[in-house]
Parts: C-alpha cells; structure tokens; sequence
C-alpha cells in the first residue's frame, strides 16, 4: 500500500501558537501605556485564531514483499517551514514454512 497525504505541519503549530502567547504578552504589556486605540487593535490581533493549513505532505508505504519482508517506510516535509521527518524499518515475516498456519 502507498499513499500521500497532507495535513498540518506540527512545527507550524508550534511557531503559531508561540506567536500567539507572545503577542498576548505583548498586549498585557501594554495596557495603560498606549492608546486606546492601540490597545483595541493588539488585543483583537492576541484573539485570532491560529490559521492553519494541511501543508505537511505525508508520503508512506506499507506491506510485505513476496521475499516475505514487512516494510513500513515514512516521510513528511511542510512545504511553509520545511520541516522533514523520515522513518524505515523492515522486518522478516516468519512464514512457517511446511507448517499448518493456527
């Protein structure tokens, strides 16, 4: 079996929700030091909810060959802030040859 398919990057997620508690302090800071105005503006901007996107693009196979081999191979990349994972393993199925199965 093999695929793609997308989804949010969890380092997006992250950085946005960093963003987000930094910009929240930054309006706590302020308070009583800038204009009301000022101070309307920063706290509608500390109250957007976090846009986020499926541009994490997920790329895996999964199954047993005819040798008789389990293979499970991942990857992923976000196309925003690059971030990359991959992972690999194999594993030979023990087929019990000769054998009745249980």
């Amino acid at each position: 079996m093999s695929t793609n398919h997308y989804r949010e990057c969890p380092r997006c997620r992250q950085r946005a929700a960093r963003d987000k508690l930094l910009a929240q302090k930054k309006t706590q800071e302020s308070y009583g030091k800038v204009p009301a105005e000022e101070y309307d503006r920063l706290l509608a901007e500390s109250r957007k909810k976090i846009p986020l996107r499926d541009i994490l693009r997920e790329d895996y196979q999964l199954g047993v060959g005819t040798d008789g081999v389990f293979a499970v191979n991942y990857r992923c990349r976000c196309s925003e802030c690059n971030f990359t994972y991959s992972y690999q393993h194999r594993e030979v199925v023990p087929l019990h040859l000769g054998e009745e199965a249980p």
